[in-house]
């Protein structure tokens, strides 16, 4: 966070491209990656053990809450007086939570079944010899692929296709932000409950079934909000659930390494998804194949986490072979 405090504050005094770029693009975007959701899931479940879905879900929300609330509040700011008070505001913001971790963030974790460190290249052979491990990289990478790359890319240009004015397009996109912090929140409090792989699998069914509406909800606006309603519910619902996994079958002390490798499958995923939605509709006129290899993918993904046990948490991992599944 004074990461970012410092590179706002760097854009919103200079008058400097050079400065500006450094700023936003170095200085405060290494704050943006240390604060990004697979960190923030890592540090929750290394402190919590009971409700630890639940504390993630309302942990990670908070990225789809900034969207709902700190974007139209900065924006508000930057038309009434100038953009930059508006960086100048969340350089004060950035420090005000810097100061607020250091005092409520505990020092260290360390669970009763907590081992020793392990090397960088020791993590990485250790994961790549576990099947749940590629299970939850690809299906997560197929997850990033639906999502950043697919919907948070192509759907308003798809509206737009379709017809759409542009403030009921803005709005139902709007309504999908809500709904999806919902969503995180009770895939969260869920995973504490039941079969997480089930849970898992169904939330990426449901994905599925939701783009087929895409493929006929052109001219009926209808359509368009049921979509984001039922797309909301099963966004980003995947990371609380997710991340639980991780924790169970990868261990908790090396639960950074495999979340970073995993939310850098879904970033991979995220950047397909969106070069092969415009490459599609450049080649055939239109966002069909997009929506289709949707379907097929989540369905993919579906199948894919339907084949792992689910595992208590709190179980001891010091050593992970691959028959840990």
């Amino acid at each position: 966070m004074i990461a970012v405090a410092i590179g706002s504050a760097m854009v919103a005094m200079t008058d400097s491209a050079v400065v500006f770029a450094a700023g936003f693009g170095v200085v405060a975007a290494v704050g943006f990656t240390a604060v990004a959701t697979n960190v923030v899931a890592a540090a929750i479940a290394k402190n919590f053990e009971a409700g630890r879905g639940l504390a993630t879900g309302i942990g990670t929300s908070g990225a789809t809450a900034g969207q709902l609330l700190v974007v139209p509040l900065v924006a508000v700011l930057m038309q009434s007086m100038s953009w930059r008070y508006g960086f100048a505001a969340l350089s004060v913001a950035a420090l005000i939570l810097a100061v607020v971790a250091v005092i409520l963030l505990p020092r260290s974790a360390r669970s009763a079944t907590a081992v020793a460190p392990e090397s960088f290249t020791a993590g990485i052979g250790i994961l790549m010899r576990v099947p749940a491990f590629h299970i939850l990289f690809w299906s997560f990478l197929i997850c990033g692929f639906t999502t950043t790359g697919v919907i948070e890319t192509h759907l308003l240009p798809y509206t737009s296709f379709c017809g759409f004015p542009p403030l009921p397009s803005a709005t139902a996109y709007g309504v999908l932000s809500a709904v999806n912090l919902g969503g995180m929140v009770l895939s969260g409090y869920l995973g504490d409950r039941v079969h997480r792989p089930t849970l898992l699998g169904c939330i990426y069914l449901v994905r599925a079934a939701s783009f087929i509406l895409l493929l006929y909800v052109a001219p009926d606006i209808r359509l368009l909000y049921l979509f984001v309603v039922l797309f909301g519910l099963v966004d980003y619902s995947t990371v609380p659930v997710t991340v639980g996994l991780a924790a169970s079958h990868l261990g908790i002390q090396r639960i950074g390494l495999a979340m970073g490798l995993i939310s850098g499958g879904h970033a991979l995923g995220g950047a397909f998804g969106a070069f092969l939605g415009g490459w599609f509709y450049d080649i055939s006129g239109g966002y069909g194949w997009l929506w289709e290899g949707s379907i097929a993918l989540s369905v993919l993904a579906g199948l894919l986490v339907f084949t792992l046990r689910d595992k208590p948490d709190g179980t001891p991992v010091t050593r992970l072979t691959g028959a840990t599944r």
